[in-house]
């Protein structure tokens, strides 16, 4: 086991995606004098700026891995070239946008036993304004779970269910998109859920596991489950990892592997498991 460390410097900020737990994109220079693209989580760091210096994980991209090949800020090393136009002294940074499933006085920790391990406010946990709900026997009432194993199968899925549903000239239904810990962890990596948002698209997100940032946090793929239908009240769930899938050329070795035991999951609680099946007679691939 390894981790890549490289220090760098901030030379531009190319954004900061504040509705969705406050992920911000940056441009660094490396000491080779390469510059390239990192993002920097601000759920536990200021904001960077020009000339920051910092040390980023770097194993994905030295790596050269299709998917998680970006860089990740660990560490904010203070002001190493003050060339740029910045603040000397770090910015009090206030995080109002953080959207959150409620006061934060969780208990239930996610990335345990790791220097960014957080506390959340799981909606099982006694806290929780919602803690009745699962101190009890519930289904999910045959809910359809439709199941993919590609975090790229949300969108497309949302997609088709809007669609079908003008066709045969009902509203569009409540969907609430659970993500598993299969993939990315935190919830902001993905841009699809960003853009599903802001067209109003989602009724709302779950993530469970050790996957962080949805609109509610649960402990597992059960209770996950439950959540959307009786706290988001979804008419239609849609489970998959987030961005990123482990592959390894063996039949069971296989992040998505994950969708088998969640068709399970569904059907156990009465839902009405739907596999979404990778199927694509466009490609040439056996």
């Amino acid at each position: 086991m390894r981790i890549q460390w490289e220090t760098a410097v901030v030379t531009e900020t190319v954004g900061e995606h504040l509705s969705l737990n406050c992920l911000q994109e940056v441009r660094v220079r490396l000491g080779n004098g390469e510059t390239t693209a990192a993002l920097h989580d601000l759920t536990v760091g200021t904001p960077l700026w020009p000339g920051d210096g910092v040390l980023l994980n770097t194993t994905a991209v030295r790596l050269g891995l299709g998917t998680g090949g970006v860089h990740f800020v660990h560490a904010k090393l203070g002001r190493l070239d003050k060339s740029f136009d910045g603040p000397d002294v770090p910015v009090k940074w206030e995080p109002e946008m953080l959207r959150s499933s409620g006061p934060q006085e969780g208990h239930i920790m996610k990335l345990r036993y790791t220097s960014l391990q957080r506390a959340v406010l799981s909606v099982e946990e006694p806290s929780s304004p919602h803690h009745a709900l699962f101190a009890e026997s519930r289904t999910l009432d045959g809910m359809p779970v439709l199941i993919g194993e590609l975090h790229s199968m949300l969108p497309a899925a949302v997609c088709w269910l809007r669609e079908l549903a003008r066709e045969v000239g009902t509203s569009a239904p409540r969907i609430a998109y659970v993500m598993t810990d299969g993939g990315a962890l935190p919830l902001a990596i993905s841009g699809h859920v960003r853009r599903l948002r802001e067209l109003g698209w989602l009724a709302g997100t779950v993530t469970y596991g050790h996957a962080y940032g949805g609109d509610i946090e649960a402990v597992n793929k059960y209770t996950a489950l439950l959540a959307a239908r009786h706290v988001l009240e979804a008419d239609i769930a849609i489970v998959c990892m987030g961005p990123g899938i482990v592959g390894t050329g063996t039949p069971y070795g296989f992040s998505g592997i994950e969708a088998g035991e969640l068709v399970g999951a569904a059907r156990a609680l009465g839902g009405a498991p739907v596999a979404m099946a990778r199927i694509s007679f466009a490609d040439p691939r056996p």
